[in-house]
């Protein structure tokens, strides 16, 4: 897949993110489509791939949403280069498996951007952030899996020259 086709699949995930998902929220919560990409992109291409697609992905949150400006780019990179580095134990043809590692590697975003809120200044009881913010998003992550990752691996098996 081609640098171009990449940044298109994480624009387009990021706009639906902001856009469209805002009436599929549950308890005030949708998924993560940009951080979803990220863990695919990880999982498919390495983690250099995975902490530069995270750089992309959160830089473009970060200028799309406004919030927190770097939050999304640090936890996102980290992400990327965490699941890119444990990808390559991982039989990435089980969509059981990525699943698992999605809803894993969210789980850890969440709990990053948690720590990293707390030194910003921005305390939040831990109690209703874990079970109604993170877990939750963690597991709507999870459920989008199925319906992404089949289009994102066909896509990544194309060449297209950059």
């Amino acid at each position: 897949m081609s640098n171009f086709l990449l940044f298109g699949f994480f624009a387009v995930a990021v706009f639906i993110q902001s856009t469209v998902l805002n009436f599929f929220q549950i308890e005030g919560v949708k998924p993560d489509l940009g951080l979803v990409m990220v863990i695919f992109a990880a999982l498919l291409r390495g983690y250099k791939a995975g902490c530069w697609c995270g750089f992309v992905g959160g830089l473009l949150e970060d200028i799309y949403t406004g919030n927190f400006f770097g939050l999304n780019i640090l936890v996102k990179m980290y992400i990327g280069c965490l699941v890119g580095l444990a990808g390559k134990h991982f039989y990435k043809e089980s969509l059981f498996v990525i699943i698992t590692i999605t809803w894993f590697a969210s789980l850890v975003r969440g709990l990053g951007q948690y720590v990293f809120l707390n030194f910003a200044g921005f305390v939040v009881s831990p109690g209703p952030a874990l079970m109604k913010i993170i877990l939750l998003v963690s597991f709507y992550n999870a459920i989008t899996v199925p319906f992404l990752y089949p289009w994102f691996s066909r896509a990544n098996k194309i060449y297209i020259p950059d």
